[in-house]
């Protein structure tokens, strides 16, 4: 189990990238709530934990995606 904390959607893209080459799944976390344990990893699983980027950059409906980066103030 690897865990990676991004601070730019660069980072991100970079990671996924070297996870689509190596044929490695990936899990999001977030919130962490732990509710609906669907952040769960299994070992051979890279969790990307998302709780470093803070700000929103852009919300595309379109595409229904959304744009966030790493910001100190919390």
């Amino acid at each position: 189990m690897f865990l990676v904390r991004p601070v730019s959607t660069a980072e991100v893209a970079a990671v996924l990238r070297w996870c689509s080459d190596q044929n490695i799944s990936v899990v999001a976390q977030g919130g962490l709530t732990g509710l609906v344990h669907g952040a769960d990893a299994s070992p051979d699983e890279l969790i990307l934990a998302l709780e470093r980027m803070r700000q929103i950059e852009m919300i595309d409906p379109a595409q229904c995606s959304w744009f966030a980066h790493f910001s100190n103030s919390f």
